[in-house]
C-alpha cells in the first residue's frame, strides 16, 4: 500500500493486534492523549467509496 509506515499496535477499528497497523493520528480525552492506529483491512474500509454518502452530497 505505497509508502505508508506500517507499525506494531492495537487497531481502533478491529481491534487486531496480530498485524501492523498504521498510526493515523492521536485521540485526546480526560486522562490523556493515545495514538489512533488502524490497521490495513480497516484502512481499505476506510478508503471504499460510500454511496449513501455521495448520494446525499448531490
Amino acid at each position: 500500500m505505497g509508502s505508508r509506515i506500517w507499525v506494531p499496535g492495537l487497531c481502533s477499528g478491529c481491534k487486531d493486534d496480530s498485524q501492523p497497523g498504521m498510526r493515523l493520528s492521536q485521540v485526546h480525552h480526560d486522562a490523556g492523549a493515545a495514538p489512533l492506529y488502524v490497521c490495513e483491512p480497516c484502512i481499505r474500509g476506510l478508503e471504499e467509496p460510500r454511496p449513501a454518502h455521495n448520494a446525499a452530497a448531490i
